[in-house]
């Protein structure tokens, strides 16, 4: 995880992962200022409303045409797309990281 965090760092600035996190979840439509909240929040406005975290990122990052295990997904999203919606993507907010 060492390395995604680096990369998550790297797209969204510097600072604590957790709470960077929360901001990118915040400025993608979450409301709530508790970190695990927020991103259930972010992943029910991306249609996935049911499961733990990380079955509905699993789901998520699939309908975005990423393949492979849980964590290979969760790497290329936050490493090779810096955390970027596609545009155009089922529930797409326009957000571009922004942080950078």
């Amino acid at each position: 995880m060492g390395q995604t965090n680096d990369c998550i760092r790297t797209a969204l600035g510097s600072g604590q992962t957790n709470d960077l996190l929360l901001a990118y979840f915040k400025a993608n439509g979450a409301t709530s200022g508790d970190y695990q909240t927020a991103e259930q929040e972010f992943l029910v406005a991306r249609g996935q409303e049911t499961g733990h975290n990380q079955d509905r990122w699993y789901r998520y990052l699939r309908s975005l045409g990423y393949t492979g295990a849980y964590q290979d997904m969760w790497n290329s999203f936050w490493c090779d797309d810096a955390g970027v919606i596609p545009a155009g993507s089922a529930f797409s907010s326009g957000f571009s990281s922004g942080f950078a």
